[in-house]
């Protein structure tokens, strides 16, 4: 069978193999093999599959292999092969957060937090990147050294795929895919993002002892708590809610300059508005109403008047900053 892409010659070894069965736990029940002069990383022999030393050595993957992961393969139409280190360190690291939190994570979730590209630089593998606002996982090394060349094989059977039909996986490798299309983040896509930042998020963390004592532990179903509206929005909605009239009333620089500058109100000035018929003044507190020496400023009060009017505030403040309008009705400002 001819391949459609290029592949580096292998460099794995006997006891690159020997070293997973040691090292790194794997069950002499699960069947490791070289590849022969005719395999590569998009056709190997049949009731096999392939797979990367550094898939074991760095990106925390286990044998059985976790069936979350050759899911999202058969959903993508991915092989194991076609995909980035930085890929299934995502994938590991959002399973072995879920798992310690007791909570589902499969493919209604997965594409909700990520989005998967296309690798330039090595065609036919995909990488993926957190969506906006879905970063969980901190410190995740982008790029691994020569990991093409470190190509082998493995018997696909219960010993290394557990209970999944590996008959559903592609025999071939994708050239492209249709991604999940992205949408507005939803209730419970917020609440499981929240969970998952909690404890240890980086992935320096996630070594191969939690990684193992985490998948020994039942299959959870539970979700997590549904979040409404992220703190940051929160936040947004009630500057917004306090602040529409300042937002109203400051359309023109000028006014703009009055709201942040202006340290006084004078005293009753909100009543004769009334009486007078006018606009009701808007009492406004600046951020930087307190002054070096720790006195509270007074409010400064807007009317939404015309410009002249507004011109005409500010000369009258000048003068009374200047003495040149004393009087009860008047105070004195100090600047």
């Amino acid at each position: 069978m001819c391949s459609s892409f290029n592949f580096p010659h292998p460099t794995t070894t006997v006891d690159d193999l020997e070293n997973l069965y040691k090292v790194y736990g794997v069950d002499r029940s699960v069947i490791l093999d070289l590849v022969s002069m005719h395999e590569t990383p998009e056709t190997v022999r049949e009731g096999y599959y392939g797979a990367y030393l550094s898939f074991f050595h760095s990106c925390g993957l286990i044998f059985p292999i976790p069936e979350t992961i050759p899911e999202v393969l058969a959903e993508l139409g991915l092989s194991l092969t076609q995909l980035l280190p930085k890929f299934l360190r995502h994938l590991v690291a959002f399973l072995v957060k879920a798992r310690e939190e007791g909570l589902a994570f499969g493919l209604s979730e997965f594409p909700q937090l990520i989005l998967v590209k296309r690798n330039k630089k090595n065609p036919g593998t995909f990488l993926v990147s957190p969506r906006p606002g879905s970063h969980v996982i901190e410190d995740i090394p982008y790029r691994d050294k020569k990991w093409r060349e470190q190509f082998f094989v493995f018997k696909m059977d219960r010993a290394s795929m557990d209970n999944f039909d590996f008959s559903e996986l592609p025999q071939r490798w994708a050239e492209n895919i249709v991604p999940p299309g992205s949408s507005s983040m939803s209730d419970e896509i917020r609440g499981l993002i929240r969970v998952l930042r909690r404890g240890h998020s980086n992935w320096s963390t996630i070594d191969q002892t939690r990684i193992q004592t985490v998948f020994a532990l039942p299959v959870r179903t539970d979700r997590a708590p549904l979040v409404e509206e992220s703190e940051d929005e929160a936040e947004h909605s009630q500057v917004v809610v306090e602040t529409p009239s300042v937002q109203t009333q400051s359309s023109d620089r000028l006014t703009r300059q009055l709201v942040r500058r202006s340290p006084f109100r004078t005293s009753g000035s909100a009543s004769r508005g009334r009486a007078s018929g006018k606009s009701p003044l808007i009492s406004i507190h600046d951020s930087d109403d307190k002054d070096v020496s720790g006195e509270n400023r007074p409010p400064v009060s807007l009317s939404s008047g015309s410009e002249d009017e507004t011109v005409a505030a500010t000369r009258k403040r000048r003068w009374s900053s200047e003495g040149a309008l004393p009087g009860p009705s008047h105070p004195r400002f100090v600047s």
